[in-house]
């Protein structure tokens, strides 16, 4: 079978040539027609010079009573460009007998003379891709969620070694006002970063500025009285 037009993207792409680097993937339609009775089905085998040249084609089977121009998924496996031409022998077909069905391929790709590309199924694999995103964005968030949660951890594990070397100097009330203040810098903290990373989840970023505004309350309210001698 010979090259006889070249797709991507779902359009065709007017070259008498391409060039495919590593791992470059292209459509190409074959000149060659087929329509199989119904006691035949057709099988798309590589050239072994084409195998041996690094180029992987992919086709479907072909079923009894399908009618269609022959298109082939052509990938690059080598690490070296090749150049694929308009005319270039790129597969071969083979034929095998079965008993004969009633009915014919009646599917989405029969009578397909111009490539259709997905056909009816684009719209369910271009909702495939979106939900994939939108399960890779949540995996991406749950780790920045992660993150940020350890890290104030360590904040808070360093305020509270702190305040122990200068335990010391703090009593009573003066204590209370510097772990209420800890406590309220981490809850701004953290609810600055829900707000700006995590859209969707409101109900912490509320509850978080919550805790802010009370302990901004006490710590102003309480103000005469803290006061930290070091």
């Amino acid at each position: 079978m010979s090259i006889d037009s070249f797709y991507q993207g779902g359009k065709e792409v007017e070259l008498d040539s391409i060039q495919l680097q590593p791992e470059d993937i292209i459509f190409i339609g074959v000149t060659e027609i087929i329509k199989l009775p119904f006691d035949l089905i057709g099988i798309v085998t590589e050239k072994n010079s084409r195998i041996r040249q690094g180029l992987e084609v992919v086709a479907p089977i072909y079923q009894p009573g399908h009618y269609t121009r022959i298109f082939l998924r052509i990938k690059n496996i080598s690490s070296d460009e090749i150049t694929l031409s308009k005319k270039d022998k790129i597969a071969q077909i083979m034929f095998e007998r079965i008993n004969q069905v009633e009915k014919g391929y009646e599917g989405a790709f029969t009578k397909e003379f111009s490539f259709m590309g997905l056909s009816s199924y684009d719209r369910e694999y271009k909702s495939k891709k979106i939900e994939k995103k939108y399960t890779d964005l949540k995996d991406l968030e749950s780790r920045i969620y992660t993150v940020i949660i350890a890290l104030m951890g360590v904040f808070t594990a360093i305020i509270s070694f702190v305040m122990t070397l200068f335990s010391h100097s703090i009593h009573g009330f003066d204590m209370l006002l510097v772990t209420v203040s800890t406590i309220t810098m981490i809850a701004a903290l953290f609810g600055i970063s829900s707000m700006f990373v995590f859209t969707n989840k409101k109900m912490q970023t509320y509850i978080s500025f919550l805790i802010a505004f009370l302990g901004i309350v006490f710590i102003f309210y309480f103000n005469n009285n803290f006061y930290i001698s070091l």
